[in-house]
């Protein structure tokens, strides 16, 4: 379903499948490659800094705190989603002429 639509067409299918999944898939997704990218950069620059007995401690703690992080993160990006996706049925709700054209095309016809 990536790249059909926009982002608020795809929501209503994306929250069907619930808040949990949003939350795991995104959340520790975007963690995934955040600390990617971090332990590469870690690799690449940081060898001989600290000491080897502490290198695969420190891996996991960071590892943690990222899938952490990105978790705390889908749950905002949720919640404003589903604020924007509420906002949206309101308006659509409250439209008086939702079957109409638009009052600038019906104006150029006639």
């Amino acid at each position: 379903m990536r790249g059909k639509g926009t982002a608020s067409d795809r929501w209503p299918a994306i929250r069907k499948k619930g808040r949990l999944r949003y939350v795991l898939t995104r959340g520790l997704g975007m963690a995934a490659i955040v600390y990617g990218a971090w332990a590469a950069a870690t690799l690449l620059w940081d060898r001989g800094r600290f000491p080897e007995e502490t290198a695969g401690g420190r891996f996991v703690i960071y590892a943690l705190l990222y899938a952490a992080w990105g978790c705390v993160t889908a749950v905002y990006t949720w919640r404003a989603r589903e604020r924007r996706f509420q906002a949206q049925r309101e308006l659509e709700r409250n439209d008086p002429f939702p079957n109409y054209l638009a009052k600038e095309d019906a104006d150029r016809l006639g």
